[in-house]
C-alpha cells in the first residue's frame, strides 16, 4: 500500500512538472500578450514595433490622443489568458482575456475590467506581428 502510495506521487508530480514545463507560450502568443501589455501600459513605440497595419496605427492613434489631452488611462496590473489558439501556416488566431486594473491620470480612481480580445498574429520575416487586434469588454465597467 505505501509503494502505491509513493508511486501515484510520483507520477503525479512527474505530471504536473511536464504540464508546467510544457505550457510554455508559443512566440505568436507571446507576441500577442506584449503588445497587448505595451498598449495597457501606454508602451505605444513598443506597440508599433510589434504589430503592422490596422493595429499599429491604432497605437500611433492612441499615443497622438493622449499627447493632445494630456491624460488617459493606464493599467496598473494586468494579466493574460488564452481561450483559444488556431494556427494554420504562419498565421495563428488567439482568443484571450485581458484582466486588469486601470486607473486615470485625473485621479477620478481606478476601476477593474476584463476584455475579450480576438487577434492575428502572422510571421513576417523572422519575427511574428499582430496584424488584427479587436476587443470586447465583457466585464467591469
Amino acid at each position: 500500500m505505501k509503494a502505491l502510495l509513493v508511486l501515484l506521487l510520483l507520477g503525479g508530480a512527474g505530471y504536473g512538472g511536464y504540464w508546467f514545463l510544457t505550457r510554455a507560450d508559443s512566440e505568436a502568443v507571446a507576441t500577442y500578450k506584449a503588445y497587448a501589455k505595451a498598449m495597457a501600459t501606454r508602451d505605444f513605440e513598443k506597440a508599433k514595433s510589434l504589430a503592422v497595419g490596422e493595429p499599429a496605427d491604432k497605437a500611433d492613434q492612441i499615443a497622438r490622443a493622449f499627447a493632445i489631452l494630456k491624460t488617459g488611462w493606464s493599467a496598473d496590473s494586468v494579466r493574460y489568458s488564452v481561450e483559444s489558439e488556431d494556427t494554420s501556416g504562419d498565421k495563428v488566431e488567439i482568443v484571450g482575456i485581458e484582466s486588469g486594473f486601470y486607473s486615470s491620470d485625473v485621479g477620478s480612481g481606478g476601476h477593474a475590467a476584463r476584455t475579450r480580445q480576438k487577434v492575428t498574429v502572422e510571421k513576417q520575416g523572422d519575427a511574428w506581428k499582430v496584424t488584427r487586434f479587436e476587443e470586447e469588454q465583457i466585464g467591469g465597467r
